[in-house]
């Protein structure tokens, strides 16, 4: 895990995991409606394993899963660029 995102403590790192596992939801992946869907995860996420994104993708239809091999749960902070040429690019595609 990044050093950086617990200098303040662990307390959100909590929190993220209570509000994940705790309760349902309220609904089930496969019944999300959508044209597309994008999802990111950095495999080497130790915090979030890779497959719980491979299951959205699988579950959810419609929807494409971008796993970024050498990257981990910051990955946003590095690859902000790449998603967003890759939101375009997925785009342009729909019209």
């Amino acid at each position: 895990m990044d050093q950086e995102g617990l200098k303040k403590g662990t307390d959100g790192v909590v929190t993220d995991i209570k509000v994940v596992r705790s309760k349902p939801w309220g609904f089930e992946l496969k019944d999300i409606a959508h044209e597309k869907m994008l999802i990111w995860h950095g495999e080497a996420d130790k915090v979030v394993d890779v497959l719980q994104a491979k299951h959205a993708c699988s579950a959810i239809a419609k929807s494409k899963c971008f796993i970024l091999p050498t990257y981990g749960h910051w990955m946003i902070a590095d690859q902000w660029e790449t998603i967003v040429k890759q939101i375009l690019e997925e785009n342009n595609r729909c019209e």
